[in-house]
């Protein structure tokens, strides 16, 4: 082979590089998650937006030997949506009122007889206000856990939720990612 079919064996092998390398897209880390362990980091471009809320970062371990076992989201939202998500970390109940009506309206037979029942509170973790809610079946199975938690900056408001099966879990990890919301 000589120096000119080896010089295009080069730029070939490039661009193909170049085009293959702008296809692959290597999803944010979340931040405020243990190292290691068995997370799963979701790709985000493009992919999800709400009208001003944007999934900044979505991960979750669900492994054996996960601990806790969580999905955790951060999220941005701006303008009118901020307003209103700010509305309901300020209020949770609204979420409750909320959900008892989807309830109450939903009539499909298969769901019909599963009624949700949903308890918030307030959570503050420093400057970070949000709530905690439990949601289970009206004989308090299926038991799952989430914890909002929200920083105000010159953007709008971030916001981290974590979802999972234990309490303290769901909450711990709440204040680990919710600390690093700037």
């Amino acid at each position: 082979m000589g120096i000119r079919s080896a010089l295009v064996c080069v730029v070939c092998a490039a661009a193909c590089a170049t085009a293959l390398g702008s296809c692959i897209y290597f999803p944010e880390p979340v931040q405020g998650l243990p190292g290691g362990g068995g997370w799963v980091v979701l790709p985000l471009r493009g992919w999800m937006a709400e009208g001003r809320v944007q999934a900044e970062g979505i991960a979750g371990c669900f492994a054996a030997d996960c601990a806790p076992r969580v999905g955790v989201g951060i999220f941005r939202a701006s303008g009118e949506e901020a307003r209103i998500v700010a509305g309901v970390l300020r209020e949770p109940e609204r979420l409750v009122r909320y959900l008892a009506e989807r309830d109450r309206a939903d009539t499909a037979p298969q769901r019909r007889s599963v009624r949700t029942v949903v308890t918030v509170e307030k959570l503050r973790e420093g400057a970070l206000a949000g709530f905690a809610a439990a949601l289970s079946r009206e004989d308090g199975t299926r038991m799952a856990h989430a914890a909002v938690l929200a920083a105000e900056t010159r953007d709008g408001l971030r916001f981290a939720v974590v979802i999972g099966e234990s309490r303290e879990g769901v909450r711990g990890m709440a204040r680990e990612v919710a600390g690093k919301l700037k």
